[in-house]
């Protein structure tokens, strides 16, 4: 069984920082699961400093919804160069340089996305430690992933010549 969590308070959007114990940042810092019944938070894990409760759904019960968390802001800057040089009267030689995420800035992963903690704000019947974790890694650039298969996610520089006659 595995839902959209139900978010108790107010919903607090996250921010990037950095866990002890968790590759690349994270999302959330939260607490451990709530497991007193009579604790009105029962199966729910604290985002800690904060009223927000990301809790496990009862059987049946759906969450909060869909796309109810952001993930971190997104930047990227490509640029190229051409110049084209004159051989012949026929030939011309166009050398190119292009550059993917030049200033190389870290874009990292939303947490539907994530690679690390849970792939996605969910609820799970196994109460795991990675529950509301939206560990990130950096992401590949559509623009880098066309010069190779897997993508980077950091600077790519691609040269090129090309011959037109």
């Amino acid at each position: 069984h595995q839902s959209s969590v139900l978010v108790e308070g107010p919903l607090d959007q996250g921010h990037l920082q950095t866990l002890p114990g968790v590759v690349g940042p994270a999302m959330y810092n939260i607490g451990p699961l709530i497991t007193n019944p009579a604790d009105p938070h029962f199966n729910c894990r604290n985002v800690t400093g904060t009223q927000t409760f990301f809790c496990v759904t009862a059987p049946g019960q759906n969450g909060s919804g869909r796309n109810l968390a952001q993930g971190p802001n997104f930047w990227n800057l490509d640029s190229g160069l051409a110049k084209a040089f004159k051989m012949t009267e026929r030939f011309n030689l166009q050398f190119r340089a292009e550059f993917f995420n030049v200033l190389n800035h870290p874009n990292f992963e939303n947490p539907r996305n994530a690679t690390g903690g849970s792939p996605a704000i969910v609820s799970s019947n196994r109460s795991n430690d990675n529950f509301g974790l939206t560990c990130c890694s950096t992401s590949a650039l559509p623009s880098s992933a066309t010069v190779s298969a897997l993508g980077e996610p950091y600077r790519v520089i691609q040269l090129g010549l090309k011959l037109n006659f």
